[in-house]
């Protein structure tokens, strides 16, 4: 079983992680909800996670992304840069160019930060 766990302020630590793994698998022994053997995993969505949701777009406002689209817009399908923001069901983002551009959720096949050193 694998559980991700996330904080906004301040992101997890191992400690975060070994804290719910320790008093998850507690809970889970004391409540036999599963009945077969299993692995408990624990992790945060680490540093390139994938953004899914709205509010994954307006937290991560000003970070580095790369996003991935169904269909090619202005002759290519992966856009790197700076996440402006969303609004109105709509991505902005600065490309390392200077261009900004504008991209629908509904083109969006996959949109993750990326790893900034």
């Amino acid at each position: 079983m694998r559980i991700f766990i996330d904080r906004e302020e301040s992101g997890v630590t191992l400690s975060d992680c070994e804290s719910v793994s320790r008093d998850l698998s507690a809970a889970l022994d004391v409540e036999d909800i599963i009945p077969h053997a299993y692995t408990l995993e624990v992790s945060s969505p680490g540093l390139d996670r994938t953004l899914t949701t709205p509010g994954h777009f307006v937290r991560f406002t000003g970070s580095t992304i790369k996003v991935k689209t169904y269909q090619q817009i202005n002759g290519q399908k992966v856009f790197k840069g700076k996440l402006l923001g969303l609004a109105n069901e709509t991505v902005k983002v600065e490309l390392e160019t200077g261009t900004v551009m504008e991209i629908p959720l509904s083109a969006i096949a996959k949109t993750s930060l990326e790893v900034e050193f």
